[in-house]
């Protein structure tokens, strides 16, 4: 299931349980406990990592001695290199292999978020959308492997950017105008269906967008917050976009 089909929950399956693999069981030790079963929505939050309760080797489920160093250590039974990391949420540590730890690093999670503030004169604005957080609930100011920016130009196209088509989290697109006469790295902000313009990727982030699309070809990108002024009318967007190569989830 995509991003956008669990933002807006389209396609939502139901819950049901599942019984976790079996474990590898070293000679001469005891097995570690496994639960009977758990059901789908814990299970795609807590994976194989929590499963055993136990700590042990995530290559060869050798039991592992507390304390647990502070990044990584050797496994004394096959070797390999693990990674530690702590979930922030619930301080549970989680022993990883490098490919999830590579996996993680190219996660980034949307979690609803509100805000609200005065403008330089006084006058109240609030936002609505969602933060930023890495697989560990570590927040991203900057977008982590994605990009974000704030849209360049809404104040000059104020009746389209009223749209339900770019409340958070609807999918939007990026095109580029290499013909555009002020600047041909211009990236132009419209609807998913193209129809509808609202702005442009600021100057200074152009040229990293151009980067990315001519490395991965087309990107996703989303609203992911909005800022409303005291009219309450929809007076800014901050959009996030990434390649194929990060995976965006919805963290709450």
């Amino acid at each position: 299931m995509g991003v956008f089909d669990r933002l807006f929950g389209r396609k939502r399956e139901p819950e049901t349980t599942t019984t976790p693999p079996s474990w590898k069981v070293v000679p001469g030790q005891a097995a570690p406990p496994q639960p009977t079963s758990v059901s789908v929505a814990q299970w795609e939050r807590d994976g194989e990592l929590l499963w055993p309760r136990e700590p042990c080797c995530p290559y060869c489920n050798s039991p592992l001695k507390k304390p647990y160093p502070a990044t990584r250590r050797k496994c004394t039974g096959c070797g390999q290199t693990m990674i530690i990391r702590t979930r922030r949420d619930d301080s549970h540590v989680l022993i990883l292999t490098r490919e999830q730890e590579d996996a993680n690093r190219n996660t980034v999670l949307l979690v609803r978020s509100t805000w609200s503030g005065e403008t330089d004169d006084g006058s109240a604005i609030s936002g609505s959308g969602f933060d930023l957080e890495d697989s560990y609930g570590k927040r991203l100011y900057d977008g982590g492997p994605a990009v974000v920016f704030r849209v360049a130009g809404v104040s000059r196209r104020m009746k389209q950017v009223q749209s339900r088509d770019f409340a958070p989290g609807c999918e939007i697109a990026l095109i580029r105008e290499p013909r555009n006469p002020v600047d041909p790295n211009a990236v132009g902000i419209w609807d998913a269906t193209r129809k509808t313009q609202v702005g442009y990727v600021p100057a200074d982030e152009c040229e990293n967008v151009q980067e990315l699309i001519q490395e991965h070809g087309a990107l996703e990108a989303l609203v992911l917050f909005e800022f409303r002024n005291r009219r309450r009318e929809r007076a800014g967007l901050k959009i996030l976009a990434w390649p194929a190569s990060v995976n965006v989830e919805v963290g709450f």
